[in-house]
């Protein structure tokens, strides 16, 4: 019974982060000042800002990709269709877009641009489970193939992409061990999943070979997937047993070289790689920099949220969300392969609306610039942030920042609320344009203590249309 007992108890805080829509994870101590310019001292500049998609009911929005002067925003509307846009890189202008609904549950993920071509992965329910869902379009979109692949008959999704320049490599997990549950197997609470990740030919998506790793009888997945620029070799990390971490390193025929177990808590970790194969892990609160042969060689801790992660030219950009002045700010962070903060850039320094970045999905890079797209919640509707963040400081090049209008009052909630629930001043009104007003219905927050230094930090939005319950993980600070 106690073995039964423990295993709900993990079920129910699982649960708890599969039915938030948006989530972010904050820790609440103070490393480093953060500065709220729009241009920072060093470089980094905000060069726009885009709301949408105006054209269509939005929804979350995942990942961006970057070829030439087009940026590629991946994501959907209201989990029902897959929503991919294609932007001017120096204006944010829409160019394009395409859109299509797999069933009645449509999520993008995830994309990735090989030889012209884009490749977008996610989910579908078209067979009545979730199933893996992955197209080519060309950079007009124009859809050239789609692969749906359906590892088990529950529920199956694909995080992540990556490519070593001759294959796919996709990963993400399957619930194939579900099975052994029996006759409870539907029941969501007791979720088993393992790690799922196939290699497959970029030209007509055929699946060459599959690759699964089941560590526990909890929840394991893939959240990323990289290639060794040096050696070639393929680097997946993930879960294990629910927020344990692990890295694994394979080949090109997906045999298991060698693999690093992380104990400590580890979320949605992400990993990139230097020009000289070492590679760094970011997990909620920390990087790792870990050499080709699998050595932890320096760990640092931030106060922010590590939503994304990518490398460019020497140094690491996070994308994430740090807790100020009793509110959440987004922030781009820039630091050395030495793990140290060189700059940082607050993205929402003219409103008080903060937008959740996934922790599944890329952030595109090129020499010059960073492309991060998140979204925020009013009353009618998600809508899509588009952020372009200049990186390279070019001397008299600054510019001021084309920025959608997005205000917000500086009231709070007047909500009585009895102790031990703790009220947190929230943005209340979000202006879209000067003809439209929606008023974010965020009342109050709960902040419920657990054990291991943590609290939960619930924040809820209840539309007539909809709720959306945010889940925050804060770490107290130590006295």
């Amino acid at each position: 019974m106690r073995y039964i007992y423990t295993k709900i108890n993990k079920a129910i805080t699982i649960s708890l982060l599969i039915v938030m829509l948006v989530y972010v994870l904050l820790l609440n101590q103070v490393v480093n000042k953060v500065s709220s310019q729009e241009v920072s001292q060093k470089g980094l500049e905000l060069l726009w800002v885009k709301y949408g998609p105006g054209w269509w009911p939005a929804g979350t929005v995942h990942a961006t990709c970057v070829s030439g002067t087009t940026v590629y925003v991946i994501g959907d509307s209201y989990f029902t269709v897959g929503v991919i846009e294609a932007r001017d890189a120096n204006t944010g202008k829409l160019l394009d877009f395409w859109a299509k609904s797999y069933g009645s549950f449509t999520i993008l993920y995830d994309c990735l641009i090989l030889n012209d071509y884009l490749y977008v992965i996610g989910i579908d329910n078209y067979p009545g489970n979730w199933e893996w869902l992955i197209l080519k379009l060309t950079l007009d979109l124009k859809l050239v193939a789609e692969k749906r692949y359906n590892p088990s008959p529950y529920e199956d999704a694909p995080y992540t992409i990556a490519s070593d320049g001759k294959y796919l490599y996709v990963g993400g997990y399957d619930s194939s061990p579900m099975k052994a549950f029996g006759s409870i197997k539907d029941i969501w609470l007791f979720v088993d999943t393992q790690w799922h990740l196939i290699k497959m030919d970029p030209n007509d998506l055929s699946v060459i070979k599959s690759y699964t790793f089941n560590p526990s009888n909890n929840i394991d997945k893939i959240y990323s997937i990289n290639v060794n620029p040096i050696d070639g070799k393929i680097w997946i990390a993930g879960s294990v047993d629910l927020a344990k971490g692990r890295i694994e390193v394979l080949d090109e025929n997906l045999s298991l070289i060698s693999s690093l177990d992380l104990e400590t808590f580890v979320a949605y970790p992400k990993i990139t790689f230097d020009e000289i194969g070492y590679s760094y892990l970011a997990t909620v609160f920390s990087i790792l920099k870990i050499s080709p042969e699998l050595k932890i060689v320096k760990t640092n801790y931030y106060n922010i949220t590590i939503n994304k992660m990518t490398y460019n030219n020497g140094y690491l950009y996070l994308a994430g969300i740090i807790c100020a002045e009793n509110r959440l700010n987004n922030i781009i962070v820039k630091v050395t392969n030495e793990l140290e903060i060189l700059d940082e850039l607050v993205l929402n320094s003219q409103n008080n609306a903060t937008v959740f970045f996934a922790d599944v999905g890329k952030m595109a890079i090129t020499n010059n610039a960073l492309y991060v797209a998140g979204h925020l919640s009013t009353k009618k509707e998600f809508i899509w942030v588009i952020y372009a963040v200049r990186i390279s400081h070019l001397q008299n090049m600054t510019t001021t920042p084309i920025i959608t209008n997005l205000t917000t009052p500086s009231q709070t909630s007047s909500s009585s609320i009895p102790t031990p629930i703790s009220l947190i001043p929230l943005p209340q009104t979000v202006t879209v344009n000067s003809n439209q007003t929606d008023t974010l219905t965020i009342p109050y927050s709960l902040i419920i203590p657990i054990s291991y230094g943590y609290v939960i930090f619930i924040v809820v939005t209840a539309t007539t249309a909809m709720t959306v319950i945010t889940l925050l993980i804060l770490r107290k600070s130590k006295k």
